[in-house]
């Protein structure tokens, strides 16, 4: 429902929708491989150019 949704908001006004970019703050879990931080501005960028078709 939410990619249908997105794929007519862009078909409709041409706005670009990317997916999204699961972060969180996971201190006392960085032990473990996989963790998820919050990313740097250069990063974020990174990670949502690089998802662009």
């Amino acid at each position: 429902m939410c990619r249908r949704a997105a794929v007519l908001a862009a078909e409709r006004t041409g706005v670009v929708v990317t997916p999204s970019v699961p972060t969180g703050l996971s201190e006392p879990h960085m032990a473990f491989g996989g963790t998820l931080t919050p990313l740097c501005p250069p990063c974020t960028r990174c990670c949502v150019t690089s998802a662009a078709p």
